[in-house]
């Protein structure tokens, strides 16, 4: 959306987001985002480093869902 994904009027400092996040906290799918996408940054995002995809696997995720 070319927006800020953490907006200021949110969270005003930085580590504002480091404790959203390591509170396994996550944002919420924009309408303009495919599902598809949103589903592959969440799989990102996952708390537990060993459930989270590689670089290689989100380059074909991303790929087949262009």
């Amino acid at each position: 959306t070319w927006k800020e994904a953490y907006p200021k009027s949110v969270f005003r400092f930085p580590w504002k987001i480091a404790e959203f996040v390591t509170q396994g906290k996550r944002l919420e799918k924009k309408k303009e985002m495919k599902q598809s996408h949103y589903d592959l940054v969440s799989i990102c995002w996952n708390h537990n480093p060993n459930e989270r995809y590689t670089a290689q696997r989100i380059i074909k995720e991303s790929l087949s869902t262009i």
